[in-house]
C-alpha cells in the first residue's frame, strides 16, 4: 500500500483518504492519541476515534478507527 510523509514526518496511509477536513478541505488524516477520561472510556465505548488533519493538524473524532 502507498503510503506518504505529512509535515510532521508521520506516515499517511492512502486508505483514509475518505475522510474531508472540515476546516482545510484535506484528506489525509491520521488517528491520534486518545487523552482524557471521555475519550479513552465514554467516546471509545459508543465508537468514536480521534483524528488528525495531517495539513492544518486540527483534531475531529470519526466513527471509523482505521
Amino acid at each position: 500500500m502507498a503510503s506518504e510523509t505529512d509535515t510532521r514526518g508521520g506516515k499517511i496511509d492512502e486508505k483514509l483518504t475518505a475522510k474531508v477536513c472540515f476546516w482545510c478541505g484535506s484528506t489525509k488524516f491520521r488517528r491520534v492519541n486518545r487523552r482524557g477520561m471521555l475519550q479513552r472510556y465514554v467516546l471509545t465505548a459508543l465508537g468514536w476515534y480521534p483524528w488528525e488533519c495531517a495539513i492544518c493538524r486540527r483534531k475531529t473524532f470519526r466513527r471509523k478507527s482505521g
